[in-house]
């Protein structure tokens, strides 16, 4: 079963920086991930694609365009 993240949250996975395997349900309101360990690069420039968690957080998120809060 999918982890899932609600797209009020400021973690990796909801972040339009963050590159990993995700998949925005429920009206994209709920971002779905593999588990909670799940692992994709990440585009900010200083993290230079370096694979983080989808339940990270960093003060240079911006939140997925496709999401809706």
């Amino acid at each position: 079963m999918p982890f899932q993240i609600a797209s009020s949250e400021q973690k990796c996975a909801t972040c339009t920086r963050w590159t990993g395997s995700r998949r925005a349900t429920q009206g994209n309101k709920v971002v779905e991930v593999e588990s909670p360990s799940a692992r994709g690069p990440c585009s900010e420039r200083t993290k230079a694609n370096t694979p983080v968690s989808a339940n990270q957080h960093c003060s240079k998120y911006e939140r997925w365009s496709t999401l809706r809060v």
